[in-house]
């Protein structure tokens, strides 16, 4: 807890340090500790705004800019990406914008609510089109477990089965890329089934560590090996006859 407060401030004197030598113009050198703020989103105190516009010619314009075709309406698969926490969606947030992809976080084990809209949404989806979900999630008895469960709540709810494809954290990227190992915790109930799987010392690790680059590469390299290009491009091509018009 006191490491946790002690990070809150430094963070926050950073970003005070940057914003001041933003506002100076260059008149200050660039703090060494400075962080931009921009860096730094709070996913749970996002504001409400109400859309409104100065006139209508602004608002068609705006319309126009922001109309995107569904690609993926036409694809033999259905996508997603689904991760354990929300900490990594800003992260994750530019591969899935790129190419069209919901993406749901699931807080730890998914609730009933979600299963039964995700599973009411893969009923109809699910007798015209494959459904993949791409997964990440912690390297630790709870992550691994959770991983499992929402995959066989969802496939209950639905009465599809489906494929949960995990992209992170495996076992390995903890050497590869130099991760901070943790302990296995002897109070999760799941620690035993952890052990047995992995071994008795296995380290754990935080989704989190893992490199924000690599992470998009495999969300990226993922999605590439599941849509038909030939499809894909017909679409794009649509969308510019349909905004030309």
């Amino acid at each position: 807890k006191a490491s946790y407060s002690r990070l809150g401030r430094a963070t926050t004197t950073a970003r005070r340090a940057y914003r001041d030598w933003e506002l100076a113009e260059g008149s200050i050198p660039m703090p060494p500790h400075g962080i931009d703020p921009s860096w730094m989103v709070d996913e749970s105190r996002q504001p409400e705004t109400v859309s409104v516009w100065k006139d209508a010619h602004q608002y068609i314009e705006a319309v126009g800019w922001s109309y995107r075709r569904d690609n993926w309406q036409t694809q033999p698969n259905h996508v997603e990406l689904w991760s354990e926490k929300a900490t990594i969606l800003g992260s994750i947030r530019p591969v899935a914008q790129k190419w069209g992809i919901t993406t749901r976080v699931c807080h730890g084990y998914g609730s009933c609510g979600q299963e039964m809209d995700v599973g009411h949404l893969f009923e109809d989806i699910g007798s015209d089109k494959e459904i993949t979900v791409l997964y990440a999630g912690d390297h630790d008895p709870s992550g691994v477990q959770m991983e499992e469960d929402i995959h066989r709540r969802v496939e209950q709810a639905s009465g599809i089965k489906f494929t949960m494809l995990r992209l992170a954290i495996h076992p390995e990227d903890i050497r590869k890329f130099n991760l901070p190992p943790q302990r296995i915790k002897e109070k999760d109930s799941r620690a035993a089934g952890f052990k047995r799987q992995f071994g008795a010392d296995a380290p754990t690790v935080e989704l989190d560590a893992l490199p924000v680059d690599e992470l998009r590469n495999r969300i990226e390299k993922a999605v590439l090996g599941l849509v038909d290009h030939e499809l894909w491009n017909r679409q794009i091509r649509v969308q510019k006859v349909e905004l030309n018009c």
